[in-house]
């Protein structure tokens, strides 16, 4: 059996106002209540949002997760609120060449959780780890948003 290139399941960052982790079983419920009030706002960059239509959708997509992140293939995040536990999103940190090592970051935030600074902060959270504990050489984040609130026309 190969050794563990990226974070342990357990592993669990927390900032000021986040708690940044593995999905769990029993998030189920969040999950899908949080992209469904959202799906409209965040279904352009998910594709997985179309077919997201029940908890149970949730706890597979969940397992999902899980199962990528122990063969170390995806490392799916929930970013929780830290004084009430609520789900406001994901975070990602994809392997690109574990032997750069190199890693993208993608994310999602719930549309009533935009506007207070959660996903620069959980990203920051995030990038930091990725540099700390799995050796990424390089702090350079590309996005489409650059990590700044997106301007709607």
């Amino acid at each position: 059996m190969s050794e563990r290139r990226g974070p342990a399941l357990s592993d669990e960052l927390t900032t000021p106002r986040l708690v940044i982790r593995a999905y769990q079983p029993d998030d189920a419920d969040a999950l899908y209540a949080t992209v469904a009030d959202s799906r409209e706002h965040i279904a352009r960059w998910l594709l997985w949002t179309d077919q997201h239509g029940s908890a149970a959708d949730s706890r597979a997509l969940i397992e999902r997760f899980r199962t990528e992140w122990e063969q170390d293939e995806d490392f799916t995040f929930g970013v929780f609120a830290r004084d009430s536990g609520a789900l406001l999103g994901g975070l990602g940190l994809h392997p690109r060449a574990w032997n750069v090592p190199f890693f993208e970051v993608g994310y999602w935030l719930a549309s009533a959780a935009e506007g207070h600074g959660y996903m620069t902060e959980a990203a920051s959270a995030l990038v930091d780890y990725a540099i700390h504990d799995l050796g990424t050489r390089s702090r350079r984040v590309a996005g489409r948003d650059s990590l700044r609130r997106a301007q709607h026309a």
